[in-house]
Formats: C-alpha cells, sequence, structure tokens
C-alpha cells in the first residue's frame, strides 16, 4: 500500500499524511530506513507522549486502532510486549502477609 497526498494536504487537517500510519503500514516507507524498529520505538514513545497531552482526540485514538489493527508490530509496541520470549518479563513477587499488630509496632 503506497500513500499518495495532494499538494494541499498540509493546508487541509483532513488530507494531511499520518507519518506513523506511513511508517508501519506502507513497506516502502519501512524500506528506506535500515534502522526501522528504533524509529517505530520512537514512534510509538511519541503517541503515547501525544495521547497522554491530548486525551480527548478522536482522531488521534482512531490512529491508534487503526494502527493497531493492522501492524502486528504496531500492537506488539504499542502494549509493551516484546517479540523475544523472554525479555520484558517482571519477576513475580512473593506474598507478604502481616498483622495489625505488626504495623502497629513499626
Amino acid at each position: 500500500m503506497s500513500w499518495a497526498f495532494a499538494f494541499d494536504a498540509p493546508w487541509r487537517p483532513g488530507g494531511r499524511p499520518a507519518v506513523p500510519r506511513m511508517f508501519f503500514r506502507d513497506p516502502f516507507t519501512r524500506d528506506l530506513h535500515r534502522n526501522w524498529e528504533k524509529l517505530a520505538r520512537i514512534h510509538v514513545a511519541y503517541l503515547r507522549l501525544t495521547v497522554g497531552r491530548l486525551l480527548t482526540d478522536a482522531c488521534l485514538a482512531e490512529l491508534i486502532g487503526e494502527l493497531t489493527m493492522h501492524s502486528d508490530e504496531f500492537a506488539m509496541m504499542w502494549t509493551g510486549r516484546r517479540g523475544r520470549r523472554g525479555r520484558g518479563r517482571r519477576r513475580r513477587l512473593s506474598t507478604l502477609s502481616t498483622t495489625i499488630e505488626d504495623i502497629v509496632a513499626w
């Protein structure tokens, strides 16, 4: 899928290109970058930052939903899961039991 945009797209909000969309969905854009995975993680981090600032932006939510549905790589990066087994796992903590007497004595 190759994206084509009209010449006046930057002046029309609905026609502006979404770089993350091209980056994750367009194979030609992917082939332009040798360090695609590193740059993809940067795009995801920037989208996380932007979502935190614009919580009610419907267009941004739509973009995140589209990328999550159509790009396995984006979905894995967005949810924080790693593609390789064993990386990104958290250690399980043991349970802690205490009594009110322990808390008062402290």
